[in-house]
């Protein structure tokens, strides 16, 4: 299908590439009145503003029911071929601005396409999620938004574009969803996904070390195993709660003591030991210091948590003792917090070579 050409651009925003995707209704009474009201229907429930996501995005006015139809997306209609020389265009623009990359062309049926890139069609802006609360419909060829759940007042819209998986790499996702998969992808594709990015890592073991005291390097480390298909070994101490506790691991990291630890996987059964460690006084934790010990004859990459964004020493002390050091990921706190650290953890690691 032509449109999938589309999706060679790196920042565009093709609202659902594929027509079966879409959900294709005939004519009913309820939707004539729907024809007839369509210019009330598509003010009355949103307003655009910024967005964390991207840019502008599409906001609830007020609550919206799950089976609303909220938005008509609206646009030119124009044919097959004029859409493929308006994308060619854009690819070109492109090229010399990625500003200019976005397409926002939707497929009615096998012989029209309709170019939503006009100023009175808000719902171009609406913005892709991995954990979509909207789907698109087309009633009579006319394209809906419709909740697919319940949305509160000021909640953004947003829906899955349903991109293919060919070119992921181009199309990074940073929707703000537990669920969000690094990438924009369709869920249809989400295995596949899975297979591509564990693509350098095909018949060989990985294993995720961690040890986490907040639950930060935790969620990052258990968020890469499932992800990215590793296993997973979460290295404990002898439990020291509060802000004594707190403190004393402090004081261990900045003094590169070590610690007693406990753990289930042998490291040296593994092709990689990738090691999950928060940054305290700008040093790895002492139990993951205890750790490396075991890990000086296996590949090693790692990833620190931490609130700046200065690892301090431990590229240094990770790297020194290890046979072979893959390299080092930085992740800021901030960015686990509101779920956008998932594209830059799957990016870096899938590039790994052994």
């Amino acid at each position: 299908m032509k449109i999938k050409k589309k999706q060679c651009f790196k920042t565009m925003k093709l609202l659902k590439n594929s027509f079966k995707n879409q959900k294709v209704f005939k004519k009913t009474k309820s939707s004539n009145f729907l024809m007839e009201n369509k210019e009330i229907k598509k003010n009355e429930y949103v307003h655009a503003k910024k967005s964390k996501i991207h840019n502008t995005g599409i906001f609830a006015k007020k609550f919206i029911q799950k089976g609303t139809l909220i938005i008509e997306y609206i646009g030119e209609k124009i044919s097959k071929k004029e859409s493929e020389r308006r994308a060619d265009q854009v690819l070109e623009d492109s090229k010399k601005n990625k500003e200019k990359g976005a397409v926002y062309i939707f497929e009615i049926n096998k012989k029209y396409d309709l170019d939503g890139n006009v100023p009175y069609n808000i719902a171009r802006f609406i913005n892709h999620s991995c954990n979509p609360n909207c789907e698109s419909e087309i009633i009579n060829e006319e394209i809906w938004i419709k909740a697919i759940k319940d949305i509160k007042p000021g909640e953004e819209l947003k829906y899955n574009y349903g991109y293919d998986v060919d070119n992921f790499e181009e199309h990074p996702c940073r929707c703000g969803s537990k669920k969000c998969k690094g990438y924009i992808a369709s869920e249809d594709n989400w295995k596949k996904l899975k297979n591509l990015l564990r693509k350098n890592f095909k018949n060989k073991k990985v294993l995720i070390a961690y040890y986490s005291r907040t639950g930060n390097t935790k969620k990052v480390a258990e968020y890469l195993a499932e992800n990215m298909g590793f296993d997973v070994d979460e290295i404990t101490t002898d439990k020291r709660d509060g802000i004594i506790g707190y403190l004393k691991r402090g004081y261990e990291s900045a003094s590169n003591k070590k610690s007693r630890i406990s753990f289930n996987k042998n490291p040296e059964s593994y092709d990689l030991v990738i090691i999950g460690t928060p940054i305290w006084a700008y040093n790895i934790s002492s139990p993951i210091r205890t750790y490396l010990v075991l890990c000086k004859n296996v590949n090693v990459a790692a990833f620190c948590t931490m609130s700046g964004k200065d690892h301090g020493n431990a590229f240094k002390e990770i790297s020194q003792n290890i046979k072979s050091f893959k390299g080092l990921l930085n992740i800021n706190e901030k960015t686990i917090k509101n779920n956008t650290f998932q594209h830059d953890l799957l990016e870096f690691f899938r590039k790994i070579e052994l």
